[in-house]
């Protein structure tokens, strides 16, 4: 069996399936993708050493999938240590990209960016005024 780097890492694949799925999850990669080690094997030379390389290098992206059943709203919003992040999502609705961010201890802030700011404050503090239980709000 051929050994092959994989993001660093010596590396057999076990079949042209594992082979082919690590091709094809590379990203920005406009070269060939043989589908199995024998097509590979048919590149010319300078292909087959690009693509090689490309594997050695290639880090593949990490897939956070944030936890909404099981956090809960981080309460102080003026003391935020941003650099405790567990994982950022953007929601994948909506219009004004909203992004969940996930902190230790299974807590969270969802951050928004209205075009309106000052709507979206302005529907908070209402809330809160009539006692309608909704998400705090910073500007």
């Amino acid at each position: 069996a051929t050994r092959w780097v994989v993001a660093g890492e010596p590396r057999v694949f076990d079949s042209d399936e594992d082979f082919a799925a690590v091709i094809n999850a590379l990203e920005d990669y406009s070269g060939p993708r043989p589908q199995t080690v024998d097509e590979f094997r048919c590149l010319k030379p300078g292909q087959q050493k690009f693509l090689r390389q490309r594997l050695e290098s290639w880090h593949p992206q990490y897939k956070y999938c944030f936890p909404h059943s099981e956090v809960t709203p981080l309460k102080d919003l003026d003391h935020i240590d941003w650099s405790s992040v567990v994982g950022v999502e953007r929601s994948a609705v909506g219009t004004d990209g909203i992004l969940f961010v996930e902190f230790p201890g299974k807590t969270a802030v969802c951050v928004k960016c209205p075009v309106q700011a000052a709507a979206e404050k302005f529907g908070a503090m209402l809330c809160g005024r009539l006692g309608i239980s909704a998400p705090a709000v910073r500007v």
